[in-house]
């Protein structure tokens, strides 16, 4: 199950909420305590899923600053309780979401975390029983949770979406031999983008209508497997990655390049050629920057990975950390950390314009940070 949950894990709110859980309810699994508090962040901050140095059956989400910096625990799991990917984190940067998984007892269960109070809330009450739910993404208002429906054995799943006030839960796609993975909210919160099994086994890039599940369309059409989608959060691209022709197997890690398009599946610019393994992960809030880990094979016949940027207009390429296998990297939208950045050239920090907290798309303007 660990192996499972590992595979897996690849992946304005109102400021009030009437939570239908009021705690975790008995036998969930604990999720494991925040040992920071990153509402109090003060510089651009990426989280990662990986497994602890000192022990490689316990998994943390780790917190890193943009300069590689600062590398720290936030969140450490147990041999008993894991932790299912990086925490995905609501627009308006008062709530995380995360999945702990028990892998004795089977149980996947996704909780929220106000950042603000400290507080977590179980959602796994109203979930039913014969799926695990993975692959968590806040709806940009802040009000539904899309998520991967998933049969146990891992092999076939949907698309849900579930309102977290009221913990009604909604499905959106009706394929589960599909496979339909890691859905990805539109910043205007209209469509959801997913990846799926298509007929020939390997996996391509679809949307669907957020509010129903309806007007499927495949997006992307290459050689090889198409995942996860990453929606920009100007909404003008999706970042992804695909598998080389000459990978042994579609799904080697170490042949996989990364790719941008359109929201309609035009303009797909191949942005690394390493014929190694470069998977698209994140972008920063004014989407000039896409977060991505990288992977190259060694002599030995091990891999070496690592944390990199790309800025999307120069793709200029800059390394955030080596030596670490990144797995779900994602951008802390808590504190400033989702307001600041480092400009390309190095110099100095530009403040990201605000995020409009009804439908989350941010404002390009940019001004100086003036330490406020």
């Amino acid at each position: 199950m660990r192996f499972l949950a590992r595979i897996l894990g690849l992946g304005a709110a109102a400021s009030a909420l009437l939570w239908f859980s009021a705690s975790p309810a008995v036998g969930d699994p604990p999720l494991a305590r925040a040992l920071e508090d990153v509402t109090a962040l003060d510089k651009p901050t990426i989280s990662y899923h990986a497994r602890a140095v000192d022990d490689p059956y316990i998994e943390e989400i780790r917190l890193v600053d943009l300069d590689g910096e600062n590398d720290r625990v936030w969140m450490r799991g147990t041999r008993e309780v894991g932790l299912s990917g990086a925490p995905k984190w609501s627009l308006d940067g008062k709530r995380a979401a995360a999945v702990a998984i028990d892998s004795i007892k089977q149980i996947y269960a996704p909780y929220i975390l106000d950042l603000e109070t400290g507080k977590e809330k179980s959602l796994y009450d109203p979930l039913p029983r014969d799926l695990v739910f993975i692959h968590l993404n806040w709806s940009p208002d802040g009000r539904w949770l899309a998520m991967a429906g998933t049969a146990r054995t891992g092999h076939n799943s949907d698309i849900y979406k579930l309102r977290v006030d009221t913990g009604m839960l909604v499905r959106l796609t009706h394929k589960p031999s599909a496979s339909n993975w890691s859905p990805n909210w539109s910043p205007d919160g209209k469509k959801i983008a997913f990846d799926a099994k298509t007929e020939d086994l390997y996996r391509d890039i679809y949307t669907i209508d957020a509010a129903d599940g309806k007007n499927r369309v495949k997006l992307t059409n290459l050689p090889l497997s198409s995942w996860p989608a990453v929606w920009s959060p100007d909404g003008k691209w999706i970042a992804f990655h695909s598998y080389l022709p000459e990978a042994p197997v579609s799904g080697t890690p170490d042949y996989a390049e990364m790719y941008v398009m359109r929201p309609d599946g035009s303009n797909v610019q191949r942005l690394t050629f390493n014929d190694t393994g470069d998977f698209a992960k994140c972008w920063s809030p004014d989407s000039k920057w896409i977060v991505y880990s990288h992977y190259s094979r060694q002599a030995d016949g091990g891999r070496l990975g690592g944390l990199y940027r790309m800025h999307i207009e120069t793709k200029e390429i800059r390394l955030i950390k080596q030596g670490i296998e990144a797995i779900s990297a994602t951008w802390v939208l808590a504190g400033k950390s989702r307001f600041l950045s480092v400009d390309p050239a190095g110099k100095k920090k530009a403040q990201w314009g605000t995020l409009k907290e009804a439908g989350g798309s941010p404002n390009n303007q940019t001004s100086q940070d003036k330490g406020e």
